[in-house]
């Protein structure tokens, strides 16, 4: 398979700059008001459209997936069908996650009975870690000339595919190791 240099470039510049300006919204910018479904729905697609790459999902979350979520107790149940910020943070954390975690596994990272100031800086922490990795693997990109003096662009794009593949898998294995870890009781 043959790449075009200057397609790679773009694709890898494109990439750098959807993630260099990315960022999830802070608690305070979530609406105050309550929210009905479809009002959380498009909130919430538009918060993560920047990881639908490939532009085929039509919705990163839908109204079946939130219910879903709630039979699952994943996310908390509205109260007479209104959303609040809490859910709206449970909801950005969830379709984050789930990308790479079990829904057992999001449900002990995140339980679903978190006081609202519990969960404030369960997301604020959570942002600032997504902000903190963007950047570490904005660095990283920045330490790799691309396609730098191999010869081999087809090679050099392959490398960073696979590499980019075993990364997130290396992640995934560490994350679930620790998940599983016992929980240490408070005396």
């Amino acid at each position: 398979m043959k790449y075009d240099s200057q397609q790679i470039t773009s694709v890898i510049g494109e990439w750098r700059r959807q993630m260099a300006g990315y960022q999830l919204p802070e608690w305070e910018e979530f609406p105050s008001l309550e929210l009905y479904m479809d009002q959380v729905t498009i909130l919430v697609n538009q918060y993560l459209a920047t990881f639908d790459v490939d532009k085929t999902l039509e919705n990163a979350v839908t109204p079946a997936m939130i219910n879903n979520y709630v039979k699952m107790k994943i996310v908390p149940a509205p109260v007479k069908k209104r959303y609040t910020k809490i859910h709206l943070a449970y909801l950005v954390m969830v379709c984050t996650l789930k990308q790479t975690l079990s829904m057992e596994m999001i449900r002990k990272l995140l339980p679903v009975d978190l006081a609202e100031d519990e969960l404030r800086s369960t997301y604020r922490i959570f942002v600032c870690n997504q902000k903190k990795t963007f950047e570490m693997l904005l660095e990283l990109l920045d330490k790799r000339p691309m396609l730098a003096l191999t010869g081999s662009e087809e090679g050099e794009v392959r490398d960073i595919v696979l590499q980019s593949a075993i990364f997130s898998n290396l992640s995934r294995t560490l994350t679930r190791m620790l998940l599983t870890l016992p929980e240490n009781e408070e005396k």
